[in-house]
């Protein structure tokens, strides 16, 4: 674990941690209160210009609002303006109450809740401090309407340690821009129907110890990921340098096969072979004057030489007997990378046949595709999901949302997240699959190299998202994966 990482914990684990900064470390609430309020609003400073933003304080009554209010005065004392809004009519609690009586003797601009609708429109940045972690108002009527009136603003909006309301029934609540996740970072963010409502997530650090809890489950939060030492023997052949080959490519998805491949290629495979049906050989050739292709009917003749296969991209299998090729070559004691078609052909049992763990890198739909009952809580328990199921089939699975999970056959999980809209495209897949599979191939190992992949892939992503790029060409996207550069500019998360 890098020291630029993070732990991603339960709300149950934060809360604890929370309890034992003052039980066994002896730190008041009021200091982590102190704590937490000044990284929010260092934050702030660097997130937005206060100078130029209307800023509205949006309050309940608990320690969150406490944050809140802390945050409200260190705007005040440097000498900017803002509103708070508050219940005048709930009875906070004491750390609340100590910040609002400060509020109070310094005259600031405090409201009460109800006069917020007719005001709202006038911010441009919204501080959401209504709740945190312990959120207990599912059926009041006016805190749903709150959420709907905040939400229905073009304000920017800044959650406290999570947006207010959000649980993993994806009930209504806050929808924020960012999050400023204090302590650690939160597993809820990572439910597929949650993380678009978290907004970009700030890791803002206090003095909670994570040795004065015990982890059920290691989750890291990869905020870098370091550049992979390359071998740089140049006594080598094409085969020992890396080879690979694919299963795939049918008629009207032959771009899929050609797009992994060349991948493969592009990320420093030797040689690189694609298997598919004798129709497809003619028109592959065309297209691709890398890669060998051939007829899947003669696989026993290549098995050897080749060390990495990637079975998916495009792949139709109209003739069962090709299916019963396909598991007859699964059997070999080979390094397999699954994608992509795979998952709606083959059933999830077919994982107990392979020697090696396999790599799975599906999609939310290819994964429920393939995992049938067995992944039913996906979309409300995503982490556990598709961890369990990793250590359950003994696989590393490359989970593609706008985060990724990456879990080991021991169960252990790997968040990354970079949401990048640009991604959404057919091609990025394959891509991806094609870079994991020729890495792979050069006999780095399997997790090392699905990062190398990861922090390739997003780095180019990054780039040609920084022009404002609208979409890519696929073969241009694969031309950038041989730049020389990508070692020497490291892909960190600010």
């Amino acid at each position: 674990m890098s020291p630029f990482d993070s732990y991603v914990i339960s709300l149950s684990d934060s809360i604890l941690l929370d309890k034992m900064a003052e039980e066994k470390n002896k730190i008041s609430d009021m200091i982590l209160m102190e704590e937490a309020s000044e990284k929010i609003y260092n934050q702030l400073k660097i997130d937005f210009d206060l100078n130029t933003e209307k800023i509205a304080f949006i309050c309940g009554w608990g320690n969150n609002a406490g944050d809140a209010l802390s945050v409200a005065r260190k705007i005040i004392f440097s000498g900017l303006n803002c509103d708070i809004y508050y219940f005048n009519d709930k009875q906070g609690t004491k750390l609340y109450n100590s910040h609002l009586e400060i509020l109070k003797s310094i005259n600031a601009n405090l409201f009460n809740i109800e006069k917020l609708n007719k005001k709202i429109f006038q911010y441009t940045l919204i501080i959401d401090g209504l709740f945190g972690i312990g959120y207990k108002y599912r059926d009041d009527k006016y805190i749903y309407n709150l959420f709907n009136i905040i939400n229905n603003t073009e304000a920017k909006v800044v959650s406290i340690d999570v947006p207010s309301g959000l649980d993993i029934e994806n009930h209504n609540s806050i929808i924020a821009d960012y999050t400023y996740s204090i302590g650690y970072i939160k597993d809820i963010f990572f439910n597929i129907d949650v993380r678009a409502k978290v907004g970009i997530i700030r890791d803002l650090k206090i003095s909670f110890d994570i040795n004065n809890i015990i982890l059920k489950n290691k989750i890291i939060f990869f905020n870098e990921i370091i550049p992979l030492i390359r071998n740089s023997n140049n006594y080598i052949h094409k085969y020992k340098r890396g080879s690979c080959f694919f299963i795939g490519g049918s008629l009207g998805k032959l771009g899929a096969i050609i797009y992994s491949s060349e991948s493969a290629f592009a990320s420093g495979a030797g040689i690189c072979l694609a298997l598919t049906e004798k129709e497809n050989i003619m028109p592959l050739n065309i297209m691709s004057k890398n890669i060998i292709f051939d007829d899947i009917s003669n696989y026993k003749k290549h098995l050897r030489k080749y060390s990495t296969v990637l079975i998916g991209p495009g792949l139709e299998l109209g003739d069962d007997n090709n299916k019963l090729l396909i598991k007859d070559i699964i059997k070999e004691d080979k390094q397999f990378v699954l994608d992509a078609s795979f998952f709606s052909i083959f059933e999830s049992s077919i994982l107990n046949d392979f020697k090696k763990p396999p790599v799975l890198t599906p999609h939310s739909m290819e994964f429920m595709n393939f995992f049938q009952d067995e992944s039913a809580d996906l979309k409300s328990n995503t982490l556990k999901t598709v961890s369990n199921l990793s250590k359950k089939y003994k696989c590393f699975i490359v989970f593609k949302e706008s985060f990724l999970i990456i879990s080991k056959p021991d169960g252990s999980s790997y968040i990354f997240d970079n949401p990048n809209r640009l991604l959404a495209q057919a091609g990025s897949g394959d891509i991806l699959a094609g870079m994991i599979t020729g890495i792979i191939s050069q006999g780095y190992d399997v997790f090392d190299s699905i990062l190398e992949a990861l922090r390739i892939f997003y780095k180019i992503s990054s780039d040609l998202k920084d022009i404002n790029s609208f979409s890519y060409s696929a073969d241009d996207f694969i031309s950038l994966i041989r730049r020389s550069d990508l070692n020497e500019k490291r892909f960190k998360r600010i």
